[in-house]
């Protein structure tokens, strides 16, 4: 796992997953990127509508957490 730095601000901004050898059971060669995650920021106004404090979202109307 590799993780990625933005050089300009020292941030993280991911990580990839990367093979370091052949995976040819996989097709896979050496240096292949199997994974990735970007975290991106944005600074706005307002908060979306939705949702409560802390992040916790409003339950559905019958009582699930996922709509």
């Amino acid at each position: 796992m590799e993780i990625i730095i933005d050089p300009a601000t020292g941030e993280f901004i991911g990580e990839r997953e990367v093979a370091v050898r052949d995976l040819a059971d996989q097709g896979l060669p050496a240096g292949t990127i199997i994974s990735w995650t970007a975290v991106v920021i944005d600074v706005v106004d307002n908060a979306p509508a939705g949702g409560t404090p802390y992040g916790k979202m409003d339950p559905c109307d019958d009582g699930a957490s996922g709509c």
